[in-house]
């Protein structure tokens, strides 16, 4: 029965995008502005509360990924 971490994703898929999206996240902080939905840019400096929701949403997002390729189940053998 296939369920939910059966997507077409490879496991090794899963850690890159988390790795990805938490240096994105660490690169957002450090140079103050984060992308938005539907473009444009929040600046930590002009709307700090929108910026930091921005950031730990990412950052939470890259931690989900990387959990999903840790609790993925083991490949089975090749022999």
């Amino acid at each position: 029965m296939p369920g939910w971490w059966n997507r077409p994703l490879s496991p090794n898929g899963d850690f890159v995008v988390g790795v990805v999206l938490i240096f994105a996240t660490l690169a957002a902080v450090y140079a103050g502005k984060m992308p938005r939905k539907f473009g444009g840019w929040v600046y930590r400096a002009k709307d700090p509360a929108v910026f930091w929701f921005c950031v730990a949403i990412t950052f939470l997002l890259g931690a989900f990924f990387i959990w999903l390729f840790w609790s993925s189940p083991a490949p089975a053998p090749l022999n």
